[in-house]
């Protein structure tokens, strides 16, 4: 049987309280992060890369679809 690459995709606004211990969890699961930050304004970017995932940038738009379409993109794995 072949092995299914999982990547988590996380968006974020301001969680630098949340997102090291988000990725922290989602490891247990991938080494394939990806984390679209929306335009933060506090330390969730430098936290994130910190943790080890990959960040990228969307603008902020209080709108799901765009930074969701954006995010499968920026996901490299089939799931």
């Amino acid at each position: 049987t072949s092995k299914i690459s999982i990547s988590v995709v996380i968006t974020v606004h301001n969680e630098e309280e949340n997102i090291t211990g988000c990725i922290k969890t989602a490891r247990y699961l991938t080494d394939n992060i990806v984390v679209i930050d929306t335009e933060s304004t506090d330390k969730t970017v430098n936290r994130a890369k910190k943790a080890g995932a990959q960040v990228f940038s969307h603008e902020f738009t209080r709108i799901v679809e765009p930074t969701r379409n954006h995010a499968m993109t920026k996901a490299e794995a089939d799931w």
